[in-house]
């Protein structure tokens, strides 16, 4: 019915005494390999995460610098209440 595809998990301490000269020479050059660019990606991540951080932060104080500089202003306020001789009489 339902085969298992899954190849079986290998046991590399077991299996390594197995191995031939040659063979030890390159699992441990791919492990050498592996464990830089392991690394890489590691030191890739975390400039990511600070530049992520570093943009956020500016984008917040930017929003926080114009949220006080719109607050502050207050010159429009001086043209919503007209003086009492420009007011219109009504109609009769």
């Amino acid at each position: 019915m339902a085969e298992n595809k899954q190849m079986p998990k290998v046991d590399m301490q077991k299996e390594f005494a197995s191995l031939s000269e040659s063979q030890k020479y390159f699992v441990r050059k791919l492990e050498s390999i592996n464990k830089e660019r392991a690394q890489s990606i590691k030191s890739l991540k975390r400039r990511n995460l600070m530049t992520g951080f570093l943009i956020g932060g500016c984008v917040l104080a930017i929003y926080i610098y114009s949220m006080t500089a719109v607050r502050q202003e207050k010159f429009l306020d001086e043209f919503d209440a007209l003086p009492n001789s420009q007011k219109k009489e009504p109609a009769s």
